[in-house]
C-alpha cells in the first residue's frame, strides 16, 4: 500500500509538495496526497479507514504536511493512523510540540538541557516594564507564539516600541505573545539542520542583508554550510526531545561560536532541494526517502 502524504485547504496547492511525491514514486516509494479532511475518524476496531465514504486499506506510512492547517480533526486523523499501527513520519505529538514554539523550548530544556536557547518570556499585561528590563537588553524580539514563515515577528527598539508591536499584534492575531532575546551577532542569519529519522540529512544557513529575519520568505537566500558535530548532535537531540522524525531544527549565530537553538519544524519547506541542485549537490530529498524506506521496512518487521 503507497504512503499518504496528508495536505490541508491551506497545503494542497504548494509546489513542495508535488516535488515530494514525484521524487518518492521515482525512487520506487509510492506516496499520494491525501486531504485529511476527506479522511474519517473512527476508533474501534476496523481493518480499513474511509476516504471519501469508500472503504481503503491503511496506507504503510503517513507524512502530515498540512502548513498551517494543523486543526483538531487533522490532528485527529493522525491520530487514528497511529492508533491502529501506521507508521507516523511525524506523529500527532511532533505537530503539537513544533507548532508551539514555548512549549517546544520548555521540552528542550528539559530533556536536552545543554543546548543554548535565547532567554524567552510569555508576555502577560501583568509584567511590568521593570520585569522586562531586568531580565533583556534592547533591542527585542517580540513574536507570536504560534506564527511562520516570519510571521508575527518583529523587533523592538525600546519600551514603548513593545508596547505598540504589542498593541497591533493583539488586533492582528489570535495568539499568545513571546519576547525573546536578541542574538545580534545572527542579525539576518541563521542555520538549518534538516533531520529524518534521527539522522542528518543536510544543512544551510539562511542569508539576509536586509531584514533581521533570515527566513527565504522574507527574502533571504540559501547556502550551504556542515556545522560542527557537536552541533548536528544538538540537532539530533531536540528531535528527539520533540519526537520529530522528518524536520528541521534552526540555530542562531552568537559570539564565539555559540549556537542557540531558535525554532524547531516539522516538515519545512524544499527550497534547499533546489538550490542542492543549482549547486550540483546530491538531491536530500532522495536520502530522506531512503530513510523513510528503511523506516517502513523496519516498521513492518517489528509489526509482524
Amino acid at each position: 500500500m503507497p504512503g499518504f502524504i496528508l495536505i490541508g485547504e491551506k497545503s494542497a496547492k504548494l509546489k513542495d509538495l508535488d516535488i515530494f511525491t514525484e521524487t518518492f514514486n521515482s525512487l520506487g516509494l509510492p506516496l499520494e496526497k491525501v486531504y485529511a479532511d476527506d479522511i474519517a475518524v473512527i476508533s474501534g476496531e476496523t481493518p480499513y479507514i474511509y476516504i471519501r465514504g469508500a472503504k481503503t486499506p491503511p496506507p504503510d506510512f503517513i507524512i502530515p504536511a498540512f502548513f498551517g492547517d494543523n486543526t483538531y480533526h487533522n490532528r485527529s486523523v493522525v491520530r487514528m493512523f497511529e492508533s491502529i499501527g501506521v507508521l507516523c513520519i511525524n506523529n500527532c505529538d511532533c505537530l503539537i510540540n513544533t507548532g508551539d514554539k514555548l512549549k517546544s523550548f520548555q521540552l528542550i530544556k528539559k530533556h536536552a538541557p545543554y543546548a543554548c536557547l535565547p532567554k524567552t518570556m510569555l508576555y502577560m499585561p501583568s509584567i511590568g516594564e521593570k520585569t522586562i528590563t531586568e531580565n533583556f537588553s534592547f533591542p527585542i524580539i517580540v513574536k507570536i507564539d504560534h506564527g511562520a514563515k516570519g510571521t508575527g515577528v518583529s523587533l523592538a527598539k525600546n519600551y514603548d516600541h513593545l508596547i505598540d508591536i504589542i498593541g497591533l499584534y493583539r488586533k492582528s492575531y489570535n495568539d499568545e505573545i513571546l519576547l525573546q532575546e536578541f542574538i545580534s551577532e545572527s542579525a539576518g542569519v541563521d542555520l538549518r539542520i534538516i533531520i529524518c529519522g534521527g539522522k542528518y540529512i543536510t544543512s544551510f544557513k539562511r542569508i539576509n542583508e536586509k531584514c533581521f529575519k533570515s527566513n527565504l520568505a522574507s527574502g533571504g537566500r540559501l547556502e550551504f554550510f556542515t556545522p560542527p558535530d557537536e552541533i548536528i548532535n544538538t540537532a539530533k537531540a531536540v528531535g528527539a526531545a520533540l519526537n520529530i522524525n522528518l524536520g528541521s531544527v534552526d540555530f542562531l549565530l552568537g559570539s564565539k561560536g555559540r549556537y542557540y537553538v531558535c525554532e524547531a519544524n516539522s516538515m519545512p519547506g524544499l527550497s534547499y532541494v533546489k538550490a542542492a541542485a543549482k549547486a550540483g549537490l546530491r538531491n536530500p530529498l532522495s536520502d530522506i526517502a531512503e530513510n523513510i524506506r528503511r523506516q517502513v521496512e523496519n516498521h513492518k518487521s517489528n509489526i509482524q
